[in-house]
């Protein structure tokens, strides 16, 4: 019985190792998938959020995203991005500096010396339609999104919410 249940146990972890290696490299999420109509003037809020979950690689570094709302109005988000290699290099500074021990002397009180933190690489954003203030009626609505990748291709996916109300019926 115990050899059973820790075979169940070791398969429940390796098929959770599989399915969880499988996201789309590209992810773009809606929260919440569900929203109720506007009421007076109260708008419900939509937050898209895009994950690249590839590991980095020249072919995926400093990304851009575009996104076109369902009534055509673009988000976009670019970085400036120094070179790969010299990204690289700062990663490469920075760990090494992390790792030096520093003694410092038994009359300093505080003693601190802070690593030149590489430029901070964005693989995640969020956006949301607080700032636009429309007002999505009853049905479903969807958000294309382009991730501008380098050498000018481009990744395009797309997510959808519904708005419960009167379509419904």
């Amino acid at each position: 019985m115990v050899k059973t249940i820790a075979a169940a146990l070791c398969f429940s972890l390796i098929a959770a190792q599989a399915i969880g290696s499988k996201r789309d490299p590209y992810e773009v999420t809606v929260y919440p998938r569900m929203g109720l109509p506007p009421l007076g003037d109260q708008v419900q809020n939509y937050h898209i959020t895009l994950r690249l979950n590839e590991p980095l690689t020249e072919a995926n570094y400093c990304i851009g995203v575009e996104v076109t709302w369902p009534d055509g109005t673009r988000s976009s988000h670019v970085q400036d991005c120094p070179p790969f290699a010299e990204y690289i290099a700062q990663v490469r500074r920075y760990t090494e500096c992390r790792e030096q021990v520093i003694v410092c002397p038994k009359d300093y009180t505080v003693c601190e010396f802070d690593c030149p933190a590489p430029f901070d690489l964005q693989r995640e954003w969020t956006f949301d339609t607080r700032r636009m203030r429309h007002a999505y009626g009853p049905g479903r609505h969807t958000v294309f999104v382009k991730f501008l990748l380098p050498g000018g291709r481009t990744m395009l996916r797309s997510a959808d919410w519904h708005v419960a109300g009167e379509e419904e019926r």
